[in-house]
């Protein structure tokens, strides 16, 4: 699932369409599309996407373990 896809679907189980997530974020709706199609977000930016959407960014080994610090 493309990262814009994922981002829209967990904004819609908040209740929330991808303007108002931009709007909650900082941004400007036509910034965050564009960014999201072209897939250039940054990791900064997908923090602030996650605590808007209450979510966690969680790093794990490709045997599917989590990553700790």
């Amino acid at each position: 699932m493309r990262l814009k896809n994922r981002i829209r679907s967990f904004a819609a189980e908040k209740g929330m369409s991808l303007a108002k997530l931009a709007d909650k974020i900082g941004q400007s709706r036509s910034n965050l599309f564009k960014k999201l199609d072209n897939e250039t977000i940054k990791y900064r930016e997908m923090e602030n996407i996650a605590d808007a959407l209450e979510k966690n960014i969680e790093w794990k080994d490709k045997n599917g373990t989590n990553v700790t610090n």
